[in-house]
């Protein structure tokens, strides 16, 4: 069984994990180590050409519907109101879908921590995109 995990951290920068520095002597001491996911990133595939905007609710957009995060309608944090829930007026396939469609067999999908995609409240929760566990 395939397994894919996606994880998406704020105010981090490649130079704050281990696995992305070229060095491994290069790497900050300072910083927390992550051997976990240094782990996983070594034996999997890690995304060196990704875009990230300064608001996690912009960026968050952009991985889970495959689109630049202002063809969407969310430019900045939701904090509900405003552009909360404008993802919902498109009918796009969401990253749970998609990785659906692209497989041969059936896939569990979860999303755990941090949403920041649309006002609080069940209509708006991860399972509204097709999040089986969240």
């Amino acid at each position: 069984m395939t397994s894919v995990i996606l994880i998406v951290l704020d105010d981090c920068g490649l130079d704050y994990i281990q696995s992305y520095i070229s060095s491994k002597s290069n790497w900050n001491k300072h910083y927390a180590r992550t051997p976990n996911i240094d782990a996983l990133a070594d034996n999997g595939v890690r995304f060196w050409n990704g875009t990230s905007m300064p608001w996690c609710s912009a960026t968050r957009v952009g991985i889970h519907t495959g689109r630049y995060n202002w063809r969407t309608g969310v430019g900045s944090l939701i904090k509900g109101g405003g552009t909360a829930g404008k993802i919902q007026d498109y009918a796009y396939p969401y990253l749970p879908e998609a990785i659906q469609a692209a497989s041969r067999q059936t896939v569990k999908t979860g999303h755990f921590g941090k949403w920041h995609l649309c006002e609080s409240g069940r209509q708006h929760s991860p399972g509204r995109f097709g999040y089986d566990n969240h």
